[in-house]
């Protein structure tokens, strides 16, 4: 946990220069301890942890090919569990009975508070 709010404020520290905005960057980053081990518990409890504004949840979802076999990673059968886990109906309704909408970097401002 510590590792991402640290991770969170490198970002925040990497958005500005003299207080100018250079990068948009959500205000939180979740899912760093979570690689390779994302399941419904642990997306529960980082949707549990949410403050206002926007937050990032990093996660691998994929499907099983031939090139992801030949890349060195430990993240294979993984990426099929975290796909199915992040379009399935539990995820969606954690979403939902938490209040959280889901955007695209493109949506992002000032730090995702609109500003």
């Amino acid at each position: 946990m510590f590792f991402g709010k640290a991770l969170s404020g490198g970002f925040a520290l990497a958005s500005s220069v003299n207080g100018r905005e250079v990068l948009s960057t959500p205000c939180r980053f979740y899912g760093i301890t979570q690689t390779g081990f994302l399941d419904i518990r642990a997306f529960a409890d980082i949707v549990g942890e949410l403050e206002d504004g926007v937050s990032e949840v990093m996660c691998h979802p994929g499907y099983v090919d031939d090139d992801l076999r030949r890349t060195p990673t430990r993240l294979h059968f993984q990426r099929e569990r975290e796909l199915e886990l992040l379009t399935g109906r539990e995820v969606r309704d954690l979403l939902k009975h938490g209040g959280v909408a889901l955007i695209s970097y493109r949506d992002l401002g000032d730090c995702g508070n609109g500003s």
